[in-house]
């Protein structure tokens, strides 16, 4: 085997890398975070029940907080909500830590009014389908019923 001159190996200047699981695994740790109350700097209540969060995944995935951390919510480290469904918001907590949201009959309208309340649109929109495909079905269902 014939071995090149060293001098003439030239090792690479730079490279870059992507870790493909970084993303998850972050989210992953920072939930654990959240579920161990570990660097929690802001609580919401509501309904006599208090929600413990960091301020940097609220504002990260809702513009609602992210603006009001930058103005009336700047310094202040709980917020009372009213108006809003206590399990509605618990649903939204999740999603912001994890990426996943269930929406079901009993809870898509409440999910809707605060996911546009927060303006987390994803989950919004998400919401806006599913009450449009079980409108659609419950059309289907009586057409059939009535053409039967």
């Amino acid at each position: 085997m014939l071995v090149k001159n060293a001098d003439e190996i030239k090792p690479p200047v730079e490279e870059t890398r992507k870790n493909e699981d970084y993303a998850n695994a972050f989210l992953e740790s920072l939930n654990g975070m959240r579920l161990r109350r570990k660097y929690l700097d802001f609580s919401l209540h509501i309904g006599g029940e208090i929600i413990h969060v960091h301020k940097c995944a609220l504002a990260a995935v809702s513009p609602y907080f992210s603006d009001r951390f930058r103005t009336d919510l700047k310094g202040i480290t709980t917020l009372t909500l009213e108006n809003v469904e206590l399990t509605s918001v618990k649903e939204l907590i999740e999603y912001i830590y994890t990426g996943t949201i269930t929406i079901a009959q009993n809870n898509v309208r409440e999910l809707l009014r605060a996911s546009d309340l927060f303006e987390i649109e994803w989950v919004k929109e998400k919401c806006e389908e599913f009450l449009e495909q079980n409108a659609n079905a419950r059309i289907s269902v009586r057409m059939w019923r009535f053409a039967g």
